[in-house]
C-alpha cells in the first residue's frame, strides 16, 4: 500500500523536498501541488531522476490544486511563503485525514497566526515539525553530544547580509542554539542592534544588522551579525567550557579545539547536506516511527516568537505605522 505524500509548494525548496522524496524505497505516492504548472513539472523531473538513479519505484502525481489531492495524506510539506501558509494547513485539514506534517520556515508572519495555527491543527500539533534542518546535519549532532552537559554554549554567526537576512536565516541559527542547549522547554529572548532593511534578491524586505539572543538563566547565547558592509560568506564560531569550534559552512570546514589538544585549533570535517539529501530520510523516519529530529512545533513556535519581536518593533519604526502586525519576510 502506498504511503501518499503531498508537497505543497514547488518554489526553490518545495522542488528539493520532492527531489529527495525520489528516494524513497517504501511504496510511495507523491502529490506536487503547485499553482504554477511549470514549477510542479520542473519538481517532477527532479523526482523521476532522482528515483531512477536510486532505483527506487516511487509514483508522483503533479496538481495545481490541494482539492486535486484525493484521500488522506500520510505526510504533508508545506513549502509555501509564510504569509500563505496557515491557509494552506486549513485547506489541507479540511475534509481529509493528514497524519503528519512538515512546514517551512518561517512559520508565519504575524505573532497572532501562530495561537490560531496552534487550535487549527488540534491535535496534529503532536506530529507537525518545522524544517529547521541544522538539528538532523550528522556533524551539528556529534557537536551537541560532544558539548551535553556544557556549563555554557556561545554562538556567534556573522557573514553578508544578502545571504544570510536575519529573518529568513536568522531562525535557524536561534534554532541550532536551543538544540545544542539540549533543553526543548528553554525560554529564549532577542534584542536588536542597528537593524535595517533591505531587499533580498527575491525582492522581499529582510533584516541586517545584529540580534543577540539569550536564554533566561544566560547560559546560551547567540549573537546573530548580518552586514552590508562585507562580503564574506557566514562563520560560525561555537563556544563551550567543553570545546570550541570555528565552522566555514560553505566550504564544509571546521577546526575544533579541545582540553585534549591543549585547545589548540585542529581541522576536521564538517558535511553540510542539501535539502535534497534530507527529505527523503526525515519522512523515512516519520512514516516508519512517527517521529523525526526536526524541533516540533510547540518548540519552534516559541522560538520563532522570540526572534519575530525586536523584528517587529523595528519595522514599525522603519515604516513609522505602528499598525503594522506582520513582518515582511517569507
Amino acid at each position: 500500500m502506498n504511503s501518499e505524500i503531498a508537497v505543497v509548494g514547488c518554489g526553490s525548496i518545495g522542488m528539493r523536498h520532492v527531489e529527495a522524496l525520489g528516494r524513497l524505497r517504501r511504496p510511495v505516492r507523491v502529490y506536487a501541488v503547485d499553482t504554477n504548472e511549470e514549477a510542479a513539472k520542473r519538481a517532477k523531473s527532479l523526482f523521476e531522476a532522482t528515483r531512477s538513479e536510486a532505483g527506487a519505484a516511487g509514483e508522483i502525481v503533479t496538481v495545481r490544486s490541494i482539492d486535486e489531492i484525493p484521500g488522506d495524506i500520510d505526510l504533508a510539506i508545506v513549502a509555501t511563503a509564510a504569509q500563505g501558509r496557515l491557509g494552506v494547513i486549513r485547506s489541507l485539514l479540511s475534509g481529509r485525514q493528514v497524519k503528519a506534517m512538515i512546514l517551512e520556515k518561517f512559520l508565519f508572519p504575524r505573532a497572532a497566526d501562530y495561537a490560531t495555527a496552534n487550535e487549527v491543527l488540534g491535535g496534529l500539533r503532536e506530529r507537525v515539525w518545522v524544517n529547521c534542518t541544522r538539528r538532523v546535519y550528522p556533524s551539528y549532532r556529534e557537536v551537541a553530544e560532544r558539548i551535553r552537559g556544557a556549563k555554557f554554549v556561545d554562538l556567534r554567526v556573522s557573514g553578508r547580509a544578502a545571504a544570510t537576512p536575519i529573518g529568513a536565516i536568522g531562525i535557524h541559527f536561534v534554532d541550532l542554539l536551543a538544540f545544542l542547549g539540549q533543553d526543548k522547554d528553554v525560554r529564549l529572548s532577542a534584542t536588536g542592534e542597528d537593524l535595517t532593511l533591505f531587499s533580498t534578491r527575491r525582492d522581499v524586505d529582510d533584516f541586517a544588522g545584529i540580534v543577540n539572543v539569550q536564554s533566561e538563566d544566560r547560559r546560551l547565547r547567540l549573537r546573530y551579525s548580518a552586514l552590508t558592509e562585507t562580503e564574506a560568506p557566514h562563520g560560525i564560531f561555537i563556544d563551550t567550557d567543553k570545546a570550541q569550534w570555528v565552522i566555514q559552512e560553505w566550504c564544509a570546514t571546521a577546526y575544533i579545539a579541545t582540553p585534549e589538544s591543549s585547545w589548540r585549533f585542529q581541522p576536521i570535517p564538517f558535511a553540510i547536506p542539501y535539502q535534497s539529501q534530507l527529505t527523503d530520510l526525515v519522512a523515512e523516519e516519520i512514516l516508519s516511527r512517527g517521529s523525526c529530529g526536526l524541533p516540533g512545533f510547540r518548540e519552534s513556535t516559541r522560538l520563532h516568537l522570540a526572534l519575530m519581536a525586536p523584528l517587529l518593533e523595528v519595522y514599525r519604526v522603519l515604516k513609522s505605522d505602528s499598525r503594522i502586525d506582520a513582518v515582511p519576510f517569507t
